[in-house]
């Protein structure tokens, strides 16, 4: 018989996919707006949705859909049962760091791209318009899954300094943080490019602006969750070692007996 999350996940997954379809895409479209006109909510919104006039809107939609939801579970997967116990000798979480480091990718990815168009802007004067959509798109999935490959190693990193059962905590903040950064660089060089070129939506900045914002649209989930579950885990804590996931007993002392990690609380 299958269990009830396994359940729930079979039934859920497919609408929260299509519910961040729709984000995506609505995302898409409030990144074209600045320059297009507010116009596209008026009697324009339909054509302005990559769906409807775009054979390859499955790339701003469902795409980015599917990689945002299954990297957040990812992430979450542990979050969802405190009781999980780490692996002996406190190995990280890498299921759940795999999916904090995709929206890390996307953070890079989305500021080499805003870098790439300051080039062509010092050298031209001008940010380079790609003629053939798919060279650009191969362009940022090589970025991304390359910058992917870099953020798991440093999030290891990261997470073999940290308490364990903080550590989804802490890396929501980072990357928010991080992501807001990026986002202050990279919105000034769009709208430059924006402004001294024609189709600004071939260039590199577009798509860097977009990806910075499905960033902050992927960090929002955990947000959420972390937040309602944050009462749940810190009762955990309050009788578990945060390292390990050792009960403290009547007599727990300054430290777990198991791996001498300090008590939390």
């Amino acid at each position: 018989m299958l269990k009830r999350r396994t359940v729930l996940l079979l039934i859920g997954f497919p609408f929260y996919v299509l519910l961040l379809s729709f984000l995506s895409t609505l995302l898409w479209v409030l990144v074209m707006a600045p320059m297009e006109g507010w116009a596209v909510w008026g009697e324009g919104l339909v054509d302005a949705f990559p769906w409807v006039d775009e054979p390859n809107w499955w790339v701003v939609a469902i795409l980015p859909a599917l990689l945002i939801a299954t990297t957040q579970y990812l992430f979450l997967a542990p979050v969802f049962d405190v009781r999980l116990r780490v692996q002996k000798g406190g190995r990280p979480l890498m299921r759940s760091l795999i999916g904090a480091a995709f929206v890390g990718a996307l953070g890079m990815t989305a500021l080499l791209l805003a870098l790439t168009d300051v080039v062509g802007l010092l050298r031209n004067n001008q940010a380079r318009e790609y003629d053939n959509e798919w060279s650009l798109f191969a362009i940022i999935f090589t970025t991304l899954a390359c910058s992917w490959l870099i953020w798991t190693p440093l999030l290891a990193i990261f997470s073999r300094r940290r308490p364990h059962r903080t550590t989804p905590g802490r890396l929501v903040g980072l990357l928010l943080g991080g992501t807001i950064a990026e986002m202050v660089v990279i919105i000034p060089v769009d709208l430059l490019v924006r402004y001294r070129g024609q189709c600004y939506c071939a260039t590199a900045s577009f798509h860097g602006t977009w990806l910075a914002v499905l960033a902050l649209l992927w960090l929002t989930g955990p947000g959420i969750v972390l937040a309602v579950t944050s009462r749940r885990r810190r009762a955990w804590l309050a009788h578990h070692c945060a390292n390990c996931g050792y009960a403290k007993g009547p007599s727990p002392g300054p430290v777990c007996p198991e791996c001498s990690y300090a008590w939390v609380g």
